[in-house]
């Protein structure tokens, strides 16, 4: 199965739980997750946790670099969006 994280998963997760200085293991999940092609998100929300321009969005730069981050602006996941 594969999941996608919205922005409030990661937002609340930095901002209640799992700040990433008391809980790095969280973040490093994410990324394991990630390798293993389990967990993704998609541009849109890296967009939005740029915003934040703290150190979610820092950590955000290096997952886009690793690929936690699809791209959706290809052809096929447009007419999607113009459907729904």
């Amino acid at each position: 199965m594969i999941y996608f994280l919205d922005p409030n998963t990661l937002i609340e997760a930095k901002n209640v739980h799992y700040a990433m200085d008391f809980c790095p293991a969280f973040w490093d999940m994410l990324k394991l997750e990630n390798e293993k092609g389990v967990i993704f998100s998609i541009d849109f929300i890296y967009n939005e946790l740029l915003k934040g321009n703290d150190e979610l969005a820092t950590w955000a730069k290096t997952q886009k670099e690793n690929s936690f981050f699809i791209e959706t602006s290809d052809v096929e996941t447009q007419m999607i969006f113009i459907e729904s």
